[in-house]
């Protein structure tokens, strides 16, 4: 139990660290489209045919949610590179300090290996992102289909 809270001690300041950026700017940004879709003709449509507050609010954050989600992949790359700083600045060992030292040594084989990395970890990141914006949006779901 004494690791635990350890690691736990050691985790939180790079965590607050790492889901301040993240959070915040979601946060603005849905704020600010939910207000813009509270000002929308169907929000004052319904309002006119008797909607509750509610109701009028859970359409508008449906919609507002949609283009902050388009930021999930790109949230997700920033989130990549601020991890390896964040490993790097508090002296965990991962792949920041591993990308230091293989600056620092020249070894280019590991940096090419860890960019690699990376890029499958973002690939796989932005794969994720549109299989869920389509589960989100069911008008981007459905694609195209051919006709006979």
């Amino acid at each position: 139990m004494e690791w635990f809270i350890s690691a736990l001690h050691h985790w939180a300041l790079p965590f607050i660290s790492l889901l301040g950026i993240g959070i915040g700017g979601w946060a603005v940004g849905m704020r600010a489209m939910t207000i813009h879709e509270m000002e929308s003709d169907y929000i004052n449509y319904s309002k006119r045919l008797g909607f509750s507050r509610k109701k009028l609010r859970s359409y508008a954050e449906r919609n507002a949610i949609l283009p902050n989600f388009t930021w999930v992949p790109i949230t997700l790359n920033a989130l990549i590179g601020q991890t390896l700083l964040v490993e790097y600045v508090f002296g965990y060992r991962g792949l920041g300090k591993l990308f230091y030292k293989a600056a620092i040594n020249q070894d280019y084989p590991l940096l090419e290996a860890g960019f690699v990395t990376t890029l499958l970890l973002v690939l796989v990141g932005n794969f994720v992102a549109d299989i869920l914006y389509g589960k989100l949006d069911p008008r981007i779901a459905s694609g195209y289909v051919r006709e006979k």
